[in-house]
């Protein structure tokens, strides 16, 4: 029986880093991507007015907008990150281009709030790939167009001009103030960055409550003082719809990333916090987080795919390892169990959901923010390479021994200098498993004794933090 498992884990170990993805799972995933959405353009018989929305119940096929729906954006960024994600990108980059395109008459759409996601998914993505002045002076004139919705006396971005509310501002509307900063780093008005950070100022504070939870609507008076609290796609007004905490933190993340304001990198964690602490075994949550029906409700895989790609981005801003962990976590099931292989969505990824009580389905946006999460997370993988050298100069961790054990082993680290230090321990899927020392020691040779008496037996990962490196090795329990 050990003589099996042993063949079992060393084929299995070849492939896994802790905290990281197989190379052969990140690429199969890429190639799945391109797959699926090269049939897309096929579906729309490469008619670039169309823009993939969400997939059918029963068929599993594309239903498609056009440019004027919210979503529209989200298909042209898909494809700009394709061209980054495969190796020839000549094939996408012509798509990406014209379905870009077609969304130009957008930038003067004063109608709708949603216009950074339509633009600046878009064009933004086009202007960071393939620089261009024209791209740029749409990206302006599409600022300008949301910043036309900013009323001084409520000191926010009004999101929608229908239904029974008075000035309704989402949760949702954090996204599109990326456009506004950008435009305003880039020849846009001053002003643009001011409208932004006031409004995310008052999001902060009147839509997130004591626990780090989210109100999807706040409904403000004339006056701005607040008529009364609201959802539309959440279970109930004082429940957390899944993806308005996921909206929130990517929002309150990239502001702090323009701004450097500590004060929206606070509610960037305290959101992240609630979201990662709140989630289920396999880090996708479902539609909402106190919908008294789970687990007997839908999934939605579209706010663990954007949660996912902002805590990439928020790990850069901070010394605990939570963030860039959860997000791994969030990326490995999404790849795992989240992809439409072997079913019939059209989409990338499955099991996403539109709002509270509705079925699950393909969403264009899941797909476009779980690129974006690979784009990351490569891009994160690729800058702990580039540190290599810089790891070993501070300290050296070897192999345990003995190797595999039964049921203790001694790991054994040199410290280049004094140096606080952490030890985790990880299963074979990433998933962390225990913490030890988490303490400063002096510099030179140290060694710490592993009882693995309660663990079964199977592949685990040791990683050692010191000084904001890490590194880690395999072992193997046989109980």
């Amino acid at each position: 029986m050990k003589k099996v498992l042993l063949s079992v884990i060393f084929f299995c170990v070849q492939s896994f880093i802790v905290g990281q993805i197989a190379v052969e799972t990140i690429d199969s995933t890429i190639k799945f991507a391109n797959e699926q959405m090269k049939n897309t353009i096929l579906e729309m018989n490469d008619n670039s007015s169309l823009h993939p929305n969400q997939t059918n119940i029963s068929s599993g096929r594309w239903e498609f907008s056009n440019r004027k729906w919210w979503i529209s954006g989200f298909f042209a960024g898909v494809s700009w990150y394709m061209s980054e994600l495969v190796g020839d990108n000549s094939y996408w980059l012509d798509i990406a281009t014209r379905w870009t395109k077609d969304l130009e008459s957008q930038k003067n759409d004063t109608g709708n709030h949603d216009v950074g996601f339509q633009i600046f998914c878009s064009y933004g993505n086009a202007n960071r790939i393939t620089p261009n002045e024209d791209y740029k002076n749409i990206i302006i004139t599409a600022a300008n167009s949301l910043a036309s919705r900013y009323d001084e006396t409520v000191g926010s971005i009004r999101s929608w001009s229908w239904g029974n509310w008075n000035y309704p501002v989402i949760v949702d509307n954090m996204m599109n103030l990326e456009l506004l900063l950008w435009a305003s780093e880039n020849g846009g008005d001053e002003e643009l960055k001011t409208i932004a950070i006031k409004h995310a100022k008052k999001t902060l504070e009147n839509h997130i409550r004591e626990d780090g939870s989210t109100y999807h609507i706040v409904d403000y008076n004339n006056d701005g003082s607040i008529k009364n609290k609201d959802t539309h796609q959440g279970y109930n007004i004082e429940s957390t719809w899944s993806r308005g905490q996921a909206w929130g933190i990517y929002g309150f993340t990239m502001m702090y990333q323009y701004t450097k304001n500590d004060t929206f990198l606070t509610a960037a964690k305290k959101l992240s916090d609630y979201f990662i602490d709140n989630l289920p075994d396999d880090f996708v949550p479902y539609s909402d987080f106190k919908d008294p029906n789970i687990p007997n409700v839908s999934k939605d895989a579209s706010a663990a795919a954007i949660t996912c790609s902002a805590l990439f981005e928020l790990a850069k801003y901070v010394d605990d390892d939570k963030y860039k962990n959860s997000a791994v976590d969030i990326l490995n099931s999404l790849v795992n169990n989240y992809l439409a292989k072997n079913s019939n969505y059209h989409s990338v990824i499955k099991r996403a959901c539109v709002r509270s009580g509705d079925s699950e389905r393909g969403l264009i946006y899941a797909d476009y923010y779980f690129l974006e999460a690979l784009m990351r997370y490569k891009n994160s993988v690729t800058s702990i390479k580039e540190n290599e050298i810089l790891i070993n100069s501070h300290f050296e961790l070897f192999q345990n021994y003995p190797n595999p054990f039964n049921p203790s082993t001694v790991i054994n680290y040199k410290l280049a200098k004094d140096s606080f230090v952490k030890l985790n321990i990880y299963n074979s899927i990433g998933k962390k498993m225990s913490s030890y020392l988490n303490e400063k020691q002096s510099s030179g040779t140290h060694a710490f004794y592993f009882d693995a008496t309660s663990y079964a037996s199977g592949i685990y990962y040791y990683q050692l933090i010191s000084n904001g490196f890490s590194q880690s090795k395999k072992m193997v329990i046989l109980q």
